[in-house]
Formats: structure tokens, C-alpha cells, sequence
């Protein structure tokens, strides 16, 4: 059995630790403002959309090598 997790699982406790959510309301360093968790959030959204604008982008131009056609 493989014992890699596939990516979209192993980032969802990635993204939850950046975001600073995982924290219970109880715990001193839960208690984030709202306003605070909004930018985290839109900064981590706007992160991940320019990265996937730029993926795309390099594949648009991708050029495949002279020797080995299609």
C-alpha cells in the first residue's frame, strides 16, 4: 500500500495551520479577530489563484523538444 497521502488531504491541515484556524475558541490563541482571519484568507486565496494563473500559463507556452515529435 502506498504510504504517501495525495496532496489535496496533506494540504488541508497545511492550509488550516497557515490560516491559523486550528486553534479551539477556548484556547488563548484561538481567539483571533474576524477581520484578521479574513485577510489571512483572502491573502492565501489570492496566493494560490496568481500561482495557478501562473502554472497554466507555463503550460500555455510549454514548448515540446525539436526530437521528439507528437
Amino acid at each position: 500500500m502506498d504510504e504517501h497521502l495525495p496532496l489535496p488531504i496533506a494540504a488541508f491541515p497545511l492550509a488550516i495551520v497557515l490560516l491559523g484556524l486550528g486553534w479551539e475558541r477556548s484556547d488563548p490563541r484561538g481567539r483571533v479577530p474576524g477581520w484578521l482571519t479574513a485577510i489571512r484568507v483572502a491573502v492565501f486565496v489570492g496566493l494560490f489563484l496568481a500561482w495557478q494563473v501562473w502554472w497554466t500559463w507555463e503550460l500555455f507556452m510549454f514548448v515540446p523538444p525539436q526530437d521528439n515529435p507528437p
